[in-house]
């Protein structure tokens, strides 16, 4: 189970002891458990069935702030556990569900599903997420040796015939200097 999956939040989800099968995990926490954010100010879960009934008991539903959904503010608003996630995105929940990525034991939504309701809401939080997203996805696809995403291994053999010659090559690393580059741009 990855380590960030027993920070604060995730243990005050544990103590409701709601069934996991009907919870998907969604807000920044899909960021949050795979490193690409630090931090997050609550924690939001989509909530069905059996899960919902229980969670319905232990707090006053609201009018969540998008869509038709309904949100029960839990914790001391660390939690917040809705019927819905952006229908107008995504559809049926139970269609939220079933492409649901499971981590740990829980079920998180996707990355390109947490990547379409940041570009729908644009905030400027969303937007610095959204750069992590993609400078991820171009670290991913970069090659690695030795674990360095920056480095490439070339192998060029040799006119005589002796042992080939290895050049490392080390290219930049996109990193947070580029996430500082675009804040102060938006300044």
């Amino acid at each position: 189970m990855p380590e960030r999956l027993y920070s604060e939040k995730f243990r005050l989800l544990r103590e409701l002891d709601l069934p996991s099968g009907d919870l998907v995990i969604a807000g920044s926490a899909p960021l949050f458990i795979r490193g690409l954010r630090d931090r997050m100010s609550d924690l939001d879960v989509v909530a069905r069935g059996e899960a919902l009934r229980r969670a319905l008991l232990l707090g006053e539903a609201r009018p969540a702030p998008f869509d038709s959904a309904v949100s029960i503010r839990l914790m001391g608003g660390r939690l917040e556990i809705a019927d819905a996630w952006f229908t107008s995105l995504f559809g049926d929940v139970e269609e939220l569900f079933e492409r649901a990525e499971t981590i740990g034991g829980l079920r998180f939504l996707t990355l390109s599903d947490t990547e379409a309701w940041k570009r729908r809401l644009d905030r400027p939080k969303d937007r610095i997420d959204l750069v992590r997203m993609a400078e991820s996805v171009r670290e991913s696809r970069s090659p690695r040796v030795r674990g360095g995403p920056a480095c490439t291994k070339q192998t060029t053999s040799s006119a005589s015939g002796r042992e080939p010659h290895r050049r490392v090559r080390i290219a930049p690393r996109i990193g947070h200097r580029s996430l500082r580059t675009w804040r102060a741009d938006k300044a």
